[in-house]
């Protein structure tokens, strides 16, 4: 077998967290029982974004792994939003992708005519043995036919657009860009808390009640929302002025 480093890397796409209607913890039992077995089966090397974070934000590590990874597995299940909007961007890209989804999960109308693998939701020993045969069998197959452009991957590829989808070139500034990574982070952290925070008012009181901050935490909180707001004002001003001639007045 080659060295890990050598190996090529196939980007999961699936549910992180627990899902409405599954038990707690299932779905990192389907990446640890299933597809990460069926991955390095394949000779390939399992990438997920909570597991190999580089920057300080996992959402840009996400959109990174969705758009450069070689090859890639979605596992529709539960039909999280966060997995079809990250498939949707692999697809635009007409990039390899294959997918999977458990025997509880309809496939979705508009990918229904594309081939995906099954595995039961029960995993039993049987149910996972073929399972993940049956996915890096898939996976070897997809990958070979990468360049193959009479393979259907997506039905992008069907529209017979002239080329998928490319990255546009960022015309924002250095500072542009960390302010606005700022940003996001402050609201991924600000909603963070606040769904942390209803998730205990909710099992305490048996209901969603209004956000409280308490009095030795109010200053911390706030201080976020100032920076984020500033931010903010700081990027609408920015706008405004580019939209203003040198001479003060509208184009």
């Amino acid at each position: 077998m080659k060295k890990n480093e050598e190996l090529i890397n196939c980007f999961v796409i699936m549910p992180i967290s627990d899902q409405d209607g599954y038990e707690n913890g299932h779905f990192q039992y389907v990446y640890e029982d299933i597809i990460k077995p069926a991955i390095e089966l394949a000779n390939m090397n399992p990438v997920r974004a909570d597991e190999t974070k580089n920057t300080n934000l996992i959402q840009l590590d996400i959109l990174k792994n969705v758009i450069q990874s070689s090859i890639a597995i979605c596992d529709m299940s539960s039909k999280n939003p966060n997995v079809f909007y990250e498939l949707g961007l692999r697809q635009a890209f007409d990039l390899p992708t294959v997918l999977l989804k458990d025997d509880i999960t309809e496939a979705p109308f508009d990918i229904n005519g594309l081939r995906y693998c099954n595995y039961n939701h029960q995993m039993k020993h049987r149910d996972v043995k073929s399972a993940i045969d049956k996915l890096s069998e898939m996976l070897i197959d997809t990958y070979s036919k990468k360049d193959n452009k009479a393979e259907v991957n997506s039905l992008i590829r069907l529209l017979e657009l002239a080329s998928p989808a490319e990255v546009p070139q960022n015309p924002m500034s250095g500072k542009e860009r960390e302010e606005a990574q700022i940003r996001l982070k402050l609201d991924t952290l600000i909603d963070s808390v606040s769904q942390v925070q209803k998730k205990i008012q909710i099992m305490e009181g048996g209901q969603a009640l209004p956000l409280e901050i308490k009095p030795e935490r109010a200053s911390a909180a706030s201080e976020l929302l100032r920076v984020r707001n500033e931010l903010r004002a700081r990027n609408e001003l920015r706008a405004i002025e580019k939209l203003m001639s040198p001479e003060g007045e509208p184009f």
